[in-house]
């Protein structure tokens, strides 16, 4: 196959079409899906009492969590404040206005 030809192919691809969000995931006003784990996290956090990797580890069920926490802290746009205790690190978070 020649350049021009390859040239061609790539020009005659047709776009891709965006995908929208599933029908039928209730959504709250931050932005996560209601009872994912994301909303689990997020709200651990931003309990009174706060969270530590370790309880957040367990809410979920997983090995290790703190980046998808994190993550899920931006998107539901919620501001993060983190205390030391010893090892352990405590996390608190309050929704933004």
């Amino acid at each position: 196959m020649t350049r021009d030809a390859k040239v061609k192919r790539k020009a005659k691809a047709k776009p891709r079409k965006q995908t929208k969000a599933k029908a039928g995931k209730e959504r709250r006003p931050d932005g996560l899906v209601v009872g994912s784990d994301a909303a689990k996290l997020v709200d651990a956090i931003c309990s009174q009492s706060g969270a530590t990797h370790a309880e957040l580890k367990k809410l979920v069920g997983w090995k290790s969590c703190l980046p998808y926490a994190m993550k899920s802290v931006v998107q539901a746009k919620v501001k993060l404040r983190k205390e030391r205790e010893g090892r352990e690190v405590r996390f608190f978070g309050t929704a933004r206005a």
